[in-house]
């Protein structure tokens, strides 16, 4: 269970900045303002029961409603009980009362909920503010109107006012990791996030709900939630207490936006009132923006909108539903997201027209919203929208891996007569459902096949030659069979349309085959016209965002493939089938960074919320290579699902490319080194048989990373002139040095690795330098190489694979990197000293040890031994 109080996280430079007033002789405290939940009265006892203000006599004052209506009622508890004096002034004798209690002692006086105050209460407490008998501490909520005399003590300079806001994604996702006691997860802190709106009270009674409905628990080490996010009795309760104060004409306005928002704002002023949306803003309970000529609406909180929708009757809400419907028709449904709120609301208020929703599904559709675009499929069905809807329904359905519903929708209108073009249409879907969901290609080419010469028009043939394409290339990977059909295709296109298809597929198939630089530039050709292809192929952005990313990680270029994963992010991320895609990448980005653990981490997130799809991606066998290179051998055969299987899996046939790929990892963290090389050379023969050079790419550097480089050098020589890229060259130049043990063309090779950014291949070239220089008796050299090797193993977060394992390389002590650090990055020895705070002398005796271990000459070497942006990146402040 979540503890009751949680971490104190993200508000140190408040605190600072209450302290700092403290001390102003000048001013007589401050008030702390915020809107509700976001932890005013919890800095202000922070700060209360700091060391800072031990020396004060504190003494909380809770304001409330029901005290408000009574003199002095705030402050019952710290007045004298001796009666004022009839002819006396009561004001002074409630301050002299409570600063007598303070008993001599330097008074701060805490009132929590300020604007709550009754009228001599807050005039008490001016008083005490302006003689300068005691030290104000308050809280006030933000928007809520609070006695003259509180005004007054910031409006006339007596406090200073400090504004508390809600947290930031960053903030609450540590507050999560405090609070849970371990790592949460990306989704399940995002989604937490977008909930309480960095609301600390809501974030709280959100995660205890979820906690006790069993909806937010610990898997595999990493705190995760499933399922709708529950909404407590408390939650509620404090909702309903602030959005209750209002009317019916409000709750009116409230129950509107609650069901639409955003909702135009002169739309909803005709199903309301001008006055009851005016108030509802002042209130705080909506806020209304502009865009462009446009204004709208939506709720304070995200919160306050799912209490609404979830307290309203099925009745109420399909009325507000068709006013709303009825106010879009009206205004002619001109924004480009205006069909689809209005297919959604008009399914929901039970009057739908079937048009209505085949036009958003297509809409869902294409806003990669899977699961909306599925639903308005089936009502467009059921409510006869004819064939043209059940072809569309099972597009969507096939795109979602739905494979036996699609072809129960196929199926359903098979034998319909229908024209051309939809019978074309009809047998494409059947064709995906075969190819891609059955498993059974060969069925799916005779379907194709057998239609294709009654075709009388050029469209329909090249449409189903497209598919054939598809399947003999992706799904049986006879890529130069299939890239010779696109390239028939593209010679003569029969639409615009058609050629952008032609594109998209034929940049898949330039990457398998080694030309990833070829795949980028037809991707972005397709990109560059999007407008021309979205409404009809929707999922086509992230396809060809994500053909971007896996062409740039081909290439080489870390920085490239790094942006093109956070482009696809900032596209199609919020989509299904595309965000874990996005997550793996980021998890095998940080993997080839060299940083092992953390992507271990974010791929097992990943995996996490995989859901169903021919777009979601799996990061499985990256997983278990990334395990496999920390030497985690169980937990790496249970990531690959091979179990006691997992030295010899790669010797099967029907294995996966990235099984094959990881797998000879999982032998070499065993410590069969030989089985491991046997396991790279059976996967590169493969790759190669099939056609997939990059996957043989990979297969054969792995060979040379596991100390097989003279077996491979040939073929990886050969390869680096048919691949694109300087990745491919530089994994060949690897394999010809390793091959000949050259040290210094080694060396070489491994500073080109850390300049890509791959400090894990750069650590293990480095480590080979050093045993090929010890090799040839150069033992000095040998240290510098091993020494480089062992600081950038050190930046890979605990990889042990075998050319680090038998790294040999003396390790700097603490003060010694630091200083060896300062040296390299240009700084003189008495520099060092005095930013160190030791003598001239410590420095340079640091750096003559430095020197043998690395053995090196001197200064002039250590820029080269720390790689310069080592140097750097990381010198101490």
């Amino acid at each position: 269970m979540v503890a009751r109080q949680w971490p104190f996280v993200a508000r140190q430079p408040l605190l600072d900045q209450l302290r700092s007033t403290l001390r102003d002789p000048a001013l007589a405290g401050a008030v702390v303002a915020g809107p509700a939940g976001v932890g005013k009265s919890r800095l202000a006892r922070e700060f209360a029961d700091s060391r800072f203000a031990a020396s004060w006599q504190v003494r909380w004052v809770r304001a409330t409603a029901a005290a408000s209506a009574i003199p002095f009622g705030a402050l019952a508890h710290l007045l004298s009980d001796q009666k004022v004096a009839r002819d006396g002034n009561p004001l002074r004798w409630a301050a002299d009362s409570i600063v007598t209690a303070a008993g001599g002692r330097r008074l701060l006086l805490g009132v929590d909920d300020a604007h709550l105050l009754d009228g001599p209460s807050a005039a008490v407490i001016h008083l005490l503010a302006h003689t300068g008998q005691a030290h104000l501490l308050l809280t006030v909520r933000s928007g809520m109107p609070a006695p003259d005399p509180v005004v007054a003590l910031w409006k006339d300079g007596l406090v200073t006012r400090i504004e508390v806001a809600a947290l930031e994604h960053a903030e609450v996702a540590d507050v999560l990791r405090q609070a849970l006691g371990g790592p949460v997860s990306q989704q399940t802190s995002s989604r937490l996030f977008r909930a309480c709106a960095g609301n600390l009270l809501f974030l709280h009674e959100l995660v205890t709900a979820a906690l006790q409905s069993q909806k937010l628990t610990e898997t595999a080490g990493m705190w995760q939630l499933s399922g709708d996010l529950p909404l407590s009795g408390k939650l509620v309760d404090l909702i309903e207490q602030r959005v209750g104060e209002a009317g019916e004409d409000i709750r009116e306005v409230l129950s509107y936006v609650a069901l639409g928002e955003p909702v135009e704002l002169i739309p909803l002023i005709g199903l309301t009132s001008p006055e009851a949306v005016e108030e509802a803003e002042e209130r705080g309970l909506i806020t209304i923006r502009n865009d462009r000529r446009r204004s709208y609406v939506q709720m304070a909180h995200p919160l306050y909108a799912e209490v609404i929708r979830a307290g309203s009757g099925k009745v109420a809400t399909r009325r507000r539903l068709a006013g709303l419907a009825g106010a879009i028709e009206n205004a002619g449904a001109r924004r480009r997201e205006d069909p689809l709120r209005l297919a959604v609301w008009r399914l929901d208020s039970g009057a739908a027209d079937p048009a209505v929703l085949v036009t958003g599904c297509r809409l869902a559709w294409i806003a990669h919203d899977y699961p909306l675009a599925r639903r308005l499929g089936r009502a467009a069905v059921a409510a006869g929208a004819g064939i043209t809807a059940s072809i569309l329904l099972a597009d969507v359905l096939n795109d979602s891996d739905r494979f036996a519903e699609a072809q129960q929708v196929v199926d359903a209108v098979w034998d319909n007569a229908c024209d051309e073009p939809s019978r074309v249409a009809l047998t494409l879907a059947r064709a995906v459902t075969l190819g891609w969901g059955l498993g059974r290609q060969q069925d799916a080419l005779a379907l194709l096949e057998s239609i294709e010469p009654g075709c009388a028009e050029p469209l329909p043939r090249q449409q189903l030659a497209l598919h054939r394409m598809k399947i003999v290339g992706t799904a049986q990977g006879r890529w130069l069979e299939a890239s010779a059909i696109g390239e028939q295709i593209l010679a003569d296109p029969a639409s615009p349309m058609l050629a952008a298809q032609a594109r998209v597929e034929q940049g898949w198939l330039m990457l398998y085959l080694g030309r990833p630089a070829r795949a980028v530039d037809l991707a972005s050709q397709v990109l560059a016209d999007r407008e021309g292809w979205r409404d009809h192929y929707p999922q086509w952005t992230g396809d060809l965002r994500t053909l971007i990313i896996q062409a740039s990680q081909s290439l080489g270029a870390l920085d490239a493939f790094d942006g093109a994963i956070e482009q696809a992010a900032a596209e199609v991320g919020g989509a299904e089938v595309f965000a874990n895609t996005i997550m793996v990448n980021r998890g095998i980005s940080a993997l080839l960074h060299g940083r092992v653990t953390t992507a271990v981490s974010l791929l097992r997130e990943a995996e996490t919320f995989r859901v169903v799809g021919s777009r979601a991606m799996s990061g499985m066998s990256e997983l278990a290579r990334a395990l496999a290179y920390l030497g985690q051998i169980d937990a790496a055969a249970e990531a690959l699902g091979v179990g006691e299987q997992r030295i010899f899996i790669f010797r099967t046939q029907k294995v996966p490319f990235g099984v094959r790929l990881a797998a000879p990892w999982l032998a070499a963290a065993a410590g069969d080194l030989a089985a491991a090389l046997d396991g790279c050379l059976v996967a590169a023969q493969f790759c190669r048989a099939e056609g997939a050079a990059r996957r043989e790419l990979t297969a054969l550097h792995d060979a040379v990373r596991l100390g097989g480089a003279a077996r491979v050098a040939d073929r990886l020589a050969q390869l680096a002139d048919e691949f694109e890229g300087d990745l491919a060259k530089l994994c060949a130049e690897h394999a010809a040095a390793a091959a000949c043990s050259d040290g210094a063309r080694l060396d070489r090779v491994a500073a080109a690795f850390e300049d890509m950014g791959r400090l894990l291949h750069a650590a293990e070239a480095f480590a080979q330098a050093g045993a090929a220089h010890d090799a040839a008796g150069k033992a000095a050299t040998a240290r510098a190489s091993r020494g480089r090797a062992a600081l950038l193993a050190d930046r890979c977060e605990g990889a042990r694979t075998p050319a680090l394992i038998s790294l040999r390389a003396p390790r700097l002590t603490g003060r010694e990197l630091e200083i060896a650090k300062l040296a390299a990055a240009g700084l003189s020895s008495a520099q060092i000293a005095v930013k160190l705070t030791v003598s001239v002398r410590t420095v340079d005796n640091h750096l003559g040890a430095v020197y043998t271990k690395l053995g090196i000459a001197g200064r002039a070497d250590l820029a080269q031994v720390f790689g310069g942006s080592l140097a750097s990146s990381q010198i101490p402040a």
